[in-house]
């Protein structure tokens, strides 16, 4: 799946009015998604996301910045890849 796809589906599950399923999630993709993607953790520290034990949302403070959440949520590795994409 590599860790674009883990990104793009943990940004469509905030959007989701429920979140992401910690469990379902680990599940799903072996891991807690905390640990998969640990800017979820400052999300929270700045007010856009509710984290749970059972689940994280993105606060309406975090839906309405959504559309900068999800690249925020690649990892260096995957920007460093995204710069190099030759653009026509």
């Amino acid at each position: 799946l590599g860790w674009i796809g883990v990104a793009a589906i943990v940004f469509a599950s905030l959007l989701r009015t429920g979140g992401v399923s910690r469990d379902a999630f680990a599940r799903q993709f072996g891991g807690d998604p905390l640990a998969m993607a640990p800017q979820l953790a400052q999300l929270r520290d700045n007010g856009l996301a509710d984290i749970t034990a059972a689940s994280v949302r993105l606060t309406a403070a975090g839906v309405e910045r959504s559309d900068a959440i999800g690249p925020w949520l690649y990892s260096p590795r995957v920007r460093q890849l995204m710069e190099a994409f030759p653009r026509g």
